[in-house]
């Protein structure tokens, strides 16, 4: 079985190593990275003596604790690492507010406090009764879905304009069907504590995380890598992927299965029939 990754950040690169450890030969795989090194968006570069990472920065959590673990030992193990407990404000007006947003309204003015709990509680009242009918549905775009979920007050505080910052587009536009994990979810209990003053902590799972000691976040993409120096093909730009009867040809090679861990919207040039 001989096998092309497509991209060897750190999709390509685990993927790489895990097909390694169940059983394939190193010499059965070949990455195909565009780039000078590998690791792609986990890529860091070294500044007057200062480590940054090129696509912001990274922290290292998961809620699954054996992958956490295999990705640090891959990279030097626990010792590679520095341990931080969290402490994340957001700036809202003349003030910081505790991270996750809905775990710190107590933070806010009274004016947003009010607008933000009740349109948390509307929203939670709204979905336990579609729950109760039978009908309950998450929107399929994140504008709506956003405010199904925390309501008007906390969409229009923070998260309309946050997310619209990030993603520079309309949040219409944006389908929601990522967001589970991904933005912080608090039981509507924390969220009346943390609005009276209680103080709460949401997002548990990152409330501590992990970062290499040196290298910045390349050291884990260049720990995955490690092993696989010589199947990793740099500066090699894939131009051209079709299918060969019951194989593949990358740039014009054999292959019997191809992966691709590339930007989605740089197929349709490159993957003939697409």
């Amino acid at each position: 079985m001989n096998i092309a990754i497509l991209g060897a950040g750190v999709s390509g690169l685990v993927l790489a190593r895990r097909l390694i450890e169940r059983g394939l030969s190193p010499d059965d795989l070949t990455l195909f990275e565009a780039g000078p090194v590998a690791g792609g968006l986990c890529r860091s570069k070294e500044v007057d003596g200062f480590t940054y990472d090129v696509s912001g920065g990274h922290i290292l959590f998961s809620k699954d604790a054996p992958t956490m673990q295999w990705l640090k030992d891959c990279a030097g193990g626990d010792e590679a690492f520095v341990e931080r407990n969290r402490n994340t404000k957001i700036r809202f007006d003349d003030r910081w507010v505790h991270y996750p947003f809905e775990n710190g309204l107590g933070d806010l003015p009274d004016g947003p406090k009010f607008d933000c709990l009740k349109g948390y509680v509307e929203a939670w009242h709204a979905r336990e009764i579609e729950a109760r009918e039978g009908h309950s549905k998450a929107p399929h775009d994140f504008a709506s879905w956003i405010r199904w979920r925390f309501g008007d007050g906390i969409a229009e505080h923070f998260m309309d304009p946050y997310n619209e910052k990030i993603w520079k587009r309309p949040l219409s536009e944006i389908t929601s069907g990522w967001v589970a994990g991904r933005v912080p979810d608090a039981p509507i209990d924390d969220v009346l504590r943390a609005a009276i003053g209680i103080r709460t902590e949401g997002y548990t799972h990152q409330a501590v995380f992990y970062y290499p000691k040196r290298g910045g976040f390349q050291a884990i993409t260049d720990g995955l890598a490690s092993t696989l120096t010589d199947r990793i093909r740099l500066n090699t730009r894939v131009e051209h992927v079709v299918r060969s009867g019951e194989t593949w040809k990358v740039n014009g090679e054999d292959f019997d299965r191809v992966v691709n861990t590339i930007a989605m919207n740089e197929l349709p040039s490159i993957v003939e029939g697409i």
